[in-house]
């Protein structure tokens, strides 16, 4: 069975990396869709990306 989760975010700079790296040992994939941050939330989610998590 694969798991994709999806998660809508707004500024969520503080939780969103210790978010990611917790689900990430059990999703295939995690589709976030941003409703405009004006924080970090994106640029931490393109690092995890490339380094190498299931984003």
């Amino acid at each position: 069975m694969r798991i994709v989760i999806a998660s809508r975010i707004l500024n969520e700079e503080d939780i969103v990396e210790a978010f990611v790296r917790h689900n990430a040992s059990f999703a295939a994939h995690m589709l976030f869709l941003d409703n405009g941050s004006t924080d970090r939330t994106l640029a931490i989610l393109r690092a995890l990306r490339d380094e190498g998590l299931p984003l």
